[in-house]
């Protein structure tokens, strides 16, 4: 072989291992972001499943619950309300006279779901059922 085609080999397989490594960063960097983004899912999906967890259990709570005359609800309208554990669920349950809102955290994400209620026979009758908000970290 003469040394212009060692220096080309040599080259080549340079080449050959830049591409390489650049081809592995780069599946390093879209598995990061794609397990990033499924956690972020999975978090916002725990929220809502507790969140809605609370408004099918407000039967068991009704009762108990002051109606809060307010106006606007988000995170810190929740802070002073008892959280409510039952097994792995978590949320917080609020009323007001017309609506039910029930907050739920977990891993930096929350969801507040909201729901207009009526009593029938000391029954809770849920409708119209809603995200209220929701935030992802």
């Amino acid at each position: 072989m003469t040394s212009k085609t060692k220096g080309f080999m040599c080259i080549m397989v340079c080449l050959m291992f830049v591409s390489a490594f650049s081809s592995l960063h780069l599946l390093q960097k879209l598995y990061k972001h794609r397990l990033k983004f499924l956690n972020e899912k999975m978090q916002f999906i725990t929220t809502y499943a507790q969140s809605l967890s609370g408004l099918r259990l407000a039967q068991d709570y009704i009762n108990n619950l002051q109606i809060e005359y307010t106006t606007t609800i988000n995170t810190n309208t929740f802070l002073p309300i008892e959280l409510k554990v039952i097994g792995p669920l978590k949320f917080k349950l609020l009323k007001t006279p017309t609506h039910l809102y029930s907050f739920a955290e977990y891993g930096g994400a929350y969801c507040i779901l909201k729901a207009a209620y009526t009593l029938e026979n000391e029954i809770v009758v849920l409708l119209n059922l809603s995200l209220h908000k929701r935030s992802i970290p």
